[in-house]
């Protein structure tokens, strides 16, 4: 990865996690910093992680060793894989933890009330609302605002490339938006800072949820409303490009992580594109099913094969000549005495076949 495929956030981030990996698992081991011992360490811990954390260590410490002007430790960092996913491997990388990707009604009423009377945070409500009424994503709150019933949201995926995450604008229904203006100067008032006071906010939203629901293995986060969003929109009959737009996505492809039309709840007002909003940025780029030859469904459909069916479903069908009737069993048998007897016959011989197997 390039310098200038990452942003300065993100960049700060990746520097934030490789210092601490490094102060954790070399200096305080009194191990000399080194590009192997990097590398060694890293190897060390695969299966203290699950494989994407891994694979996002690397790139720290990648970027970071880049940064610092070592750009041959930081190509050998790069170049190892995780050690935990080969086949045959005895220790397997730590298990990704299920997430929820539905926001249950009844699950929301009873967290409402939990942070509502029995552990008040109004933070933690706020970004709920936030999220539940935009589906942004939670990085994307910071960056939020509002004139009038419009939202502008600053994407929080964006790659310099282009090819990732968008900036984008939503309207929302009068009450919705005062709602949402309520919520947000709320967030502001976070002595934290905003951007700060999210991942606090998500944290304590984990810590409750494990509380109301301590034997479950998933809880419902602020992305939960983010999937929720998702599957209310393909519920709604709003097209891939639309979607991709209020999500925050630049190509259709990536709607297909969030929601399904199953988990829709429906009832509830969505945030709508503004009038003449331009949409021909969004690159159309999802996979269209179609029967294969044995009749199923599910085969992704090439560019070319679109095409061919597009062309095929716009030309003329031609007549046809009606199919040769061919007679049944009945009007074989009760024929001549001789197609009679040769059809006795052959069906004879089938039947003995049959047997002898």
């Amino acid at each position: 990865m390039k310098k200038t495929d990452i942003q300065e956030k993100t960049g700060q981030e990746y520097l934030k996690l490789a210092d601490h990996f490094i102060k954790t698992q070399l200096i305080e081991k009194q191990i000399p910093v080194t590009a192997k011992a990097i590398t060694d360490g890293l190897l060390a811990c695969a299966s203290n992680y699950t494989s994407g954390y891994w694979r996002k260590l690397r790139i720290s410490l990648a970027y970071q060793q880049e940064q610092g002007g070592y750009q041959k430790a930081a190509d050998r960092i790069r170049g190892i894989k995780n050690p935990a996913t080969k086949q045959g491997a005895e220790k397997k990388p730590k298990p990704r933890p299920v997430r929820q990707k539905s926001f249950d009604e009844n699950d929301e009423k009873r967290l409402t009330e939990y942070l509502t009377k029995q552990r008040p945070d109004r933070e933690v409500l706020a970004a709920m609302m936030v999220v539940k009424l935009t589906g942004v994503r939670p990085a994307e709150i910071p960056n939020l605002s509002i004139n009038g019933c419009t939202v502008t949201v600053i994407g929080a995926k964006k790659s310099h490339s282009g090819t990732r995450g968008a900036d984008r604008q939503m309207t929302l229904s009068i009450t919705d938006a005062l709602e949402l203006a309520v919520q947000l100067n709320r967030l502001n008032k976070m002595p934290c800072g905003v951007e700060t006071g999210i991942s606090r906010v998500q944290d304590r939203l984990r810590l409750a949820c494990q509380r109301i629901w301590p034997r479950r293995k998933s809880h419902p986060t602020l992305y939960s409303y983010r999937h929720q969003m998702g599957s209310d929109l393909k519920a709604s009959g709003k097209s891939r490009v639309e979607i991709a737009y209020l999500m925050g996505h630049q190509a259709t492809d990536s709607t297909t992580r969030y929601g399904n039309k199953r988990s829709a709840r429906g009832g509830g007002r969505l945030p709508g594109i503004p009038e003449g909003t331009d949409l021909s940025a969004i690159r159309e780029n999802h996979s269209e099913v179609f029967p294969s030859a044995h009749g199923r469904f599910g085969v992704p459909m090439s560019p070319a094969e679109r095409m061919a069916a597009a062309e095929a479903k716009a030309a003329p069908v031609a007549p046809t000549a009606p199919a040769e009737k061919r007679p049944s069993m009945g009007q074989i048998v009760s024929g001549s005495p001789r197609a009679a007897d040769n059809f006795k016959n052959s069906l004879s011989k089938n039947t003995n076949s049959v047997k002898g197997l």
